[in-house]
C-alpha cells in the first residue's frame, strides 16, 4: 500500500514538473533519473544530498530534486514527501526561481502596522513558547517574501527610501510628510511600488483601541494616489468568502466569514 501511494505521487509530481517544463518557453528542461544501487548515479544523488529510502532490505530508491541553473547554481528538494503534497505547488515554484534567479532582488516593506519582527531562531521560539512566553513573529507573507527577496524594513519615519528595487506598502495611514515626500521621489525617480490598501483592516489594534479609523490610505495619502492617477474604489471589498477564517469582528457578534 506504501509504494502504491508513493508510485502515485511520482506520477503526479512528474505531471506536475512537465507542466512547468511545457510552460517555460524552453527555458526548462526536464531529465528523470532512476540511480540504480551501486551505479555513478547513485552516487551523484548522494553527493547532491538526496535522501535514500529502503524499501527490502535490497532496494533502495530516491524522490527528489536537483534544480541547477546554466552557471552551476543548484538547489534541492531532498524529498517529495506525499503528506506534504499541498506545498508542492509552492515549493516547485520556489526552487525553480530561485535557481533562475540565484541573486535576491532587494524590496523595502513600508506599514502602519508591525509586519516585520525581529525574528527570533525557532529554537528559541519553541523555548519560548514552552515557558509561556509569547512570541512575536512577523507576518507570514513577509516570511515567505524573504523566500525570494532580501526585505529591507523602511520605517514609518522614514526620511528617504534607498537600496531597494521594489518598495511595498501595507495599509498606509498617519505617515509623516517626510515619509511621504520620500516615497514620491522614490516613485518618481524610477522605483516600483506595490500599496496594499484596506478599507476595514481588522488586524489594526491600535486604531481600534483609540477609537479611530482602521481603514487606508488616509487623506495625506490618498493626495499621492490623486497625484499618480491611481484611485481605489471606497466601501468596496474584494475576497473569497469560502477562503477566509472565521472570527468575530466584536465580542457582540456571532462568529462568521
Amino acid at each position: 500500500e506504501g509504494l502504491r501511494t508513493f508510485n502515485n505521487h511520482f506520477l503526479y509530481v512528474q505531471e506536475l514538473l512537465r507542466q512547468y517544463v511545457d510552460n517555460s518557453r524552453n527555458n526548462l528542461t526536464l531529465e528523470v533519473i532512476d540511480p540504480r544501487p551501486d551505479t555513478p548515479e547513485e552516487e551523484d544523488a548522494l553527493a547532491y544530498g538526496l535522501k535514500k529510502f529502503n524499501l527490502t532490505e535490497t532496494e533502495r530508491y530516491f524522490f527528489g530534486l536537483v534544480a541547477e541553473n546554466e552557471s552551476g547554481t543548484e538547489k534541492i528538494i531532498e524529498f517529495f514527501d506525499p503528506n506534504q503534497k499541498d506545498n508542492l505547488e509552492y515549493e516547485l515554484t520556489k526552487i525553480i526561481y530561485t535557481a533562475l534567479n540565484p541573486q535576491k532582488k532587494n524590496i523595502g516593506i513600508l506599514s502602519s502596522l508591525d509586519v516585520l519582527k525581529d525574528d527570533v531562531s525557532p529554537y528559541m521560539a519553541q523555548m519560548m513558547r514552552m515557558q509561556g512566553k509569547n512570541v512575536e513573529e512577523s507576518w507570514l507573507i513577509t516570511r515567505m517574501l524573504s523566500d525570494f527577496y532580501n526585505v529591507k524594513k523602511i520605517e514609518k519615519d522614514a526620511e528617504a527610501i534607498t537600496g531597494v528595487n521594489t518598495l511595498v506598502i501595507i495599509h498606509p495611514k498617519g505617515f509623516s510628510e517626510k515619509t511621504l515626500f520620500a516615497i514620491d521621489q522614490f516613485l518618481m525617480k524610477g522605483g516600483k511600488l506595490l500599496v496594499f490598501v484596506d478599507p476595514n483592516a481588522v488586524i489594526d489594534r491600535q486604531a481600534g483601541l483609540s477609537g479611530g479609523s482602521s481603514s487606508s490610505p488616509d487623506a495625506d495619502f490618498k493626495k499621492l494616489m490623486d497625484k499618480w492617477g491611481i484611485k481605489s474604489k471606497e466601501n468596496t471589498f474584494a475576497g473569497d468568502k469560502y477562503l477566509s477564517g472565521v472570527g468575530r469582528f466584536n465580542s457582540n457578534m456571532p462568529a462568521g466569514r
